[in-house]
C-alpha cells in the first residue's frame, strides 16, 4: 500500500474538478486501487435507518447485488455506533447472513462512518477483501482521512439521486459528440486547447473498448493504450498540427492496444480551429479503424515469401514496416548463431550492433518515403555469442496495391576476412558508451539532416550514491535505461555518456517546440518508480536539447551546449527540459567567476549566520533559532543561498562550510544563554553530503558543540527525508552517536520526498519540521486542511514535536495554533535575522513577555 500521506494527496488531486455523481464514482475508484481492495463502496443511510442506499461502487457491485444494504446485525451497524468497524479475517464466517460478505467470500473487512458538519452519522464508506488484512494495514486511517472530504459531498444529496450530463462533468462539446451519428468504425474526437482535454464521442470510446463516457481523459493519458513504440511518434505528429507546419487536413496512422487487449491499427485526420488571431483553439480529428485492411494487405504475399525466403541460399529475412522479424531463413539463424525457433528473434534491432541503429534506420526511412526501392548498406551485427561481424545488407522495399509499403525484403552477405570484437559498448548497461556515441553523432552531422541531440541528466543521483550501496545505483541506471529505451522510436539513438548521463539523438526534430514534446515524452517515464530487488526509489531527470543546425554543426559544439542546457534544467529546478540559448554561455561563465570568489569568501570566513526565530505556539516565546548562512559579496551584495550552497555541494566545499556555520552558530548561542536566555536551542541544517562525510562516530561535530561549551541538548540537527531511505546501516550509527550524547533530531521538509513511516517511527528524531507547501492554501482549502491535519496527528502519535515551516498570514498562524502544532516559523513572525538584530528581537520580546503584552 502506498506511503498514506501520498496517496491521499494523490486522491484529492485525482477528484478535483468533479462534482456529484462523477466526484463519488472517481472517488471510489481511486480509492479502490490505493486500499488494493476487491470493492469498495460508499452508502448513505436510508431514512427507514434499517437501509443504506449505495451511491458509489467499484466493480460490478450494483449488478451483482443491487444498490442497498440491509443493516439488522452486521458490521456496518457495528461501524455506524462505533464510526469504525476492522475485521483482519474470517468475515464472511463470522457474519453468514450478510450477503454482500458471502458474495466476495470476504476474509477482511473496513467500514469508517462518513459524519456531516453536525458530527451526524449519514453513511459509511466500506472496502471487502478476499484475502486477510496483512501486518502494518493501514487502511483504517487513510480511510478515516478522507471521510470527511467526502462525507460534505454526500451530505447534499436529496432522496434521489438523478445523474444528470452536468453533474458528469461533461462540457456542451461532449453533448453534441455523444448525439453523433457513427458508420462501422469511424468515430470522432476534439482536443480542448490550453487544457488539451479530449473530448471524446460514444464510436471512440468503443474503439478503444471503454464504456462510453467512463472517465475522462486527457492528452497525456492516452498514451498508455498507444504501442509503446509509436507513443512518441504520434505526439510529434499532433504537435507538427498544433504549430501548422503541415498541410491539413494531416493524416496518420499508428497502433493502439485496447482496453480489451486487443490490437489495432488506426487512421488519424486531424484539422486544426484557431481563432481570428490565429491561436489554436482546439483540434479536430477523425479516427479509422484500418485493421482489416492491414491484415490483408500483405495477403498476396504470403505464399510468394514462404517459398521465396525458404529456398534462398543466403541469409535472408522478411522485416515488418516496424522493424519486426516476421520471417527468417535457416541460412540466416545459422549465420547469427540462433536455433530453428528463432523465439528470441523479434527486432532487426536485436542483429544490430548499437552505434550502428542510426545507420539501419536511415535506410529503411529513405525505402518507406520512396526516395529509393532499393538499398545497400554495410554495417555491423552481433551474433547470439555477442561476436560482431561485418556484413553487407540489400534491402527492397515491397508495397501493395495502394502503393504503401507492406514490408521489407533483406538479404545479408556476410564479409569474413575482418571479423571484430564487440566495441564501444557501456558494460553496465549494454548500451553504447561515450566512443560509440561520439561515432555515431559524426555520422549523423555528415547527414546534413536535422536532428536534436538530448542529454538527460538524473536529479541528485549522487544523494543515491551517498546513501545507497553502490550496487544500487548501478541497479537504478540500469532499469533507467530499459525504461529510456522503451520510449524512444526505432530510427532514435541512446547511449551512455558517463555517470548518470545519457544522450540521445532524435533525428527530423526541426523545432523548439517538437524537441520539447519529445523530451517530455522521455520525463514522464520517471513518474513511476524504480523497482530493485530490496526497494522502491524515485527518481526524476533534466534534459538540456541542442538542434542541429541552428546551434552548431559540430560535434564539440553541439555537445557543449547540450551540456549548458542541462546544467540551466537543473538550476531551474530540474524535472524538466530546457533547449539552447545564447544566454546561456555567459552564465556558465558568471558561474565559474562566482565558484572562484565562493572559494576564497569560504577561506576568508566572509560567509556569516543569520538565524530566523521559531515561536513555541502555546507559549509564544521565542524557543528555537535557525541558523541560516548567509553571504554579503563586497560588489554583488547578498547572494542567494539557493545560489552558492549548491555550487559548494557541487565543487566538495559543502563540508568546509557547514563547518563554519556549526561552530559559529554554536559560539554566538552561547552568547545568548549568558545573556540569560538558556531556554534557547539552535537548529543547524546537515546536508546529505555532510552526513556521508563526517565519522561514524561523528565525533568532529561532536567536538565543536564541547568546545563551544554550548550544552549538547541546545542543539537540534536537521536531516532531510532522503537520509530516511538508507537502508545502510552507518547514517544510523551517526545519528545513535549524536543523540548518545543529547542532540536532538530533526527531519527538515518532511513531505516532499518519498519516506516512509515506517521508516520515520524507526528514527530515533524528536522533531519533524512539515514544509511550507503543506500550508500554502490552508485554511481556505479544504483538500489541504484535512492533508495538514493527517500530518500533525501522525507526528504526534509517534511521539514527536512538529514545526511548521513558511508561516505568512494571521490566517494560517491562527489555524496551525488551533491544531496544537508546537511551534511556528515565517515571515510572519520574523524575517531571518543578524545576531546583533537578533539580540535586539530577544530584548523586545522579552520586555513585552514580562509586562504581559505577550
Amino acid at each position: 500500500m502506498p506511503h498514506t500521506l501520498h496517496a491521499v494527496s494523490d486522491l484529492v488531486d485525482a477528484v478535483s474538478g468533479y462534482s456529484g455523481q462523477r466526484l463519488r464514482d472517481v472517488f471510489v475508484q481511486q480509492l479502490h486501487q490505493y486500499l488494493a481492495a476487491d470493492c469498495v463502496l460508499l452508502a448513505t443511510l436510508n431514512k427507514t435507518q434499517s437501509l443504506l442506499d449505495v451511491q458509489a461502487s467499484s466493480g460490478d457491485f450494483v449488478e451483482q447485488h443491487g444498490d442497498t444494504l440491509l443493516l439488522c446485525d452486521s458490521p456496518f451497524t457495528y461501524a455506524l455506533k462505533n464510526r469504525t468497524c476492522m475485521i483482519e479475517s474470517g468475515a464472511a464466517q463470522q457474519f453468514p447472513d450478510v450477503n454482500i460478505l458471502q458474495l466476495y467470500q470476504a476474509e477482511g473487512l473496513l467500514a469508517v462512518a462518513l459524519s456531516n458538519d453536525a458530527d451526524d452519522v449519514i453513511g459509511l464508506c466500506v472496502a471487502l477483501y478476499q484475502k486477510p488484512l496483512s501486518d502494518g494495514y493501514n487502511g483504517s486511517h487513510m480511510m478515516s482521512l478522507l471521510s470527511g472530504f467526502i462525507a460534505q459531498d454526500l451530505t447534499l444529496l436529496g432522496n434521489d439521486f438523478p445523474i444528470d450530463w452536468l453533474s458528469m462533468g461533461l462540457s456542451a462539446s461532449q453533448h453534441e459528440l455523444k448525439n453523433m451519428q457513427h458508420k462501422g468504425l469511424i468515430c470522432t474526437w476534439s482536443i480542448d486547447f490550453p487544457s488539451r482535454k479530449l473530448i471524446w464521442s460514444e464510436a471512440t470510446f468503443k474503439l478503444f473498448d471503454l464504456e462510453p463516457f467512463s472517465c475522462s481523459l486527457n492528452l497525456f493519458e492516452l498514451e498508455r493504450f498507444i504501442v509503446q513504440g509509436d507513443r512518441a511518434m504520434v505526439m510529434l505528429e499532433l504537435e507538427k498540427v498544433i504549430e501548422g507546419t503541415v498541410a491539413e487536413p494531416h493524416v496518420f496512422e499508428y497502433r493502439i492496444v485496447s482496453a480489451k487487449n486487443e490490437s489495432r491499427w488506426l487512421r488519424a485526420q486531424v484539422n486544426s480551429i484557431r481563432d481570428a488571431q490565429q491561436n489554436l483553439v482546439r483540434l479536430d480529428g477523425v479516427t479509422q479503424d484500418i485493421t482489416r485492411s492491414k491484415l490483408t494487405g500483405n495477403v498476396l504475399l504470403e505464399k510468394y515469401f514462404d517459398s521465396l525466403i525458404r529456398h534462398l541460399p543466403v541469409a535472408a529475412m522478411q522485416l515488418g514496416k516496424n522493424g519486426s522479424i516476421d520471417r527468417i531463413n535457416a541460412a540466416a539463424l545459422q549465420l547469427f548463431g540462433y536455433y530453428p525457433d528463432a523465439a528470441q528473434l523479434q527486432h532487426i534491432d536485436d542483429l544490430t550492433l548499437p552505434q550502428d541503429k542510426a545507420l539501419s534506420a536511415s535506410l529503411y526511412r529513405s525505402l518507406f518515403r520512396g526516395e529509393t526501392e532499393h538499398a545497400k548498406v554495410r554495417k555491423r551485427y552481433v551474433t547470439k555469442l555477442g561476436q560482431v561481424i561485418h556484413g553487407d545488407a540489400s534491402v527492397v522495399a515491397l508495397r501493395n496495391d495502394l502503393g504503401d509499403v507492406a514490408c521489407f525484403l533483406a538479404i545479408v552477405e556476410p564479409i569474413n576476412e575482418n571479423p571484430l570484437q564487440v566495441e564501444h559498448i557501456d558494460g553496465l548497461t549494454s548500451l553504447p558508451s561515450r566512443a560509440g556515441f561520439l561515432s555515431a553523432l559524426d555520422r549523423q552531422i555528415k547527414t546534413n539532416a536535422h536532428f536534436a541531440l538530448l542529454q538527460l541528466g538524473l536529479d541528485k543521483f549522487k544523494s543515491i550514491n551517498n546513501t545507497q550501496k553502490i550496487a544500487t545505483g548501478d541497479a537504478l541506471l540500469t532499469l533507467v535505461a530499459e525504461r529510456l529505451k522503451g520510449r524512444l522510436r526505432q530510427q532514435d539513438f541512446i547511449a551512455r555518456l558517463g555517470g548518470d548521463e545519457f544522450v540521445i539523438i532524435v533525428p527530423d526534430l526541426v523545432s523548439k517546440g517538437q524537441a520539447k514534446v519529445f523530451a517530455q515524452q522521455l520525463l514522464g517515464s520517471f513518474s513511476q518508480g524504480f523497482q530493485l530487488t530490496d526497494q522502491q526509489l524515485y527518481i526524476t531527470a533534466s534534459i538540456g536539447c541542442v538542434l542541429f543546425p541552428q546551434h552548431g554543426f559540430s560535434r564539440d559544439e553541439l555537445m557543449q551546449k547540450a551540456g549548458l542546457a542541462l546544467s540551466e534544467a537543473k538550476n531551474q529546478g530540474r524535472n524538466t527540459c530546457i533547449v539552447y540559448e545564447q544566454a546561456m554561455r555567459q552564465s556558465e561563465l558568471d558561474k565559474q567567476a562566482l565558484l572562484v570568489e565562493l572559494t576564497e569568501a569560504i577561506k576568508s570566513g566572509q560567509l556569516t549566520v543569520y538565524y530566523q526565530p521559531i515561536i513555541d505556539n502555546f507559549s509564544g516565546k521565542v524557543a528555537k533559532l535557525e541558523a541560516l548562512v548567509r553571504w554579503e559579496h563586497q560588489l554583488r551584495g547578498f547572494i542567494s543561498p539557493m545560489v552558492f550552497v549548491p555550487l559548494a555541494e557541487e565543487v566538495g566545499l559543502i563540508q568546509q562550510l557547514g563547518q563554519q556555520v556549526l561552530k559559529q552558530a554554536c559560539l554566538q548561542v552561547k552568547q545568548l544563554h549568558d545573556l540569560g536566555y538558556e531556554h534557547l536551542e539552535v537548529c543547524i541544517n546537515r546536508s546529505t553530503l555532510e552526513f556521508q562525510n563526517v565519522d561514524l562516530q561523528a565525533s568532529e561535530w561532536i567536538k565543536v558543540i564541547k568546545d563551544s561549551g554550548l550544552p549538547a541538548a541546545s542543539v537540534t540537527l536537521e536531516i532531510t527525508e532522503s537520509l530516511l531511505m538508507n537502508s545502510d546501516s552507518q547514517h544510523m550509527q551517526r545519528i545513535t552517536a549524536l543523540k548518545a550524547v543529547g542532540i536532538n533530531i530533526a527531519i527538515d521538509d518532511f513531505g516532499t520526498g518519498y519516506s516512509s513511516l515506517n521508516y520515520l517511527r524507526s528514527l530515533p528524531a524528536d522533531v519533524v519540521k512539515i514544509d511550507r507547501s503543506f500550508i500554502a492554501d490552508i485554511p481556505c482549502n479544504q483538500q489541504d486542511n484535512l492533508l495538514f491535519n493527517g500530518i500533525i496527528n501522525i507526528v504526534h502519535n509517534l511521539g514527536m514535536k512538529v514545526v511548521v515551516e513558511g508561516v505568512e498570514t494571521e490566517l494560517q498562524q491562527n489555524y496551525i495554533q488551533q491544531q496544537g502544532c508546537d511551534f511556528s516559523q515565517g515571515f510572519l513572525l520574523s524575517k531571518p535575522l543578524s545576531f546583533d538584530n537578533l539580540k535586539d528581537f530577544l530584548a523586545v520580546q522579552f520586555r513585552q513577555y514580562s509586562v504581559g503584552l505577550i
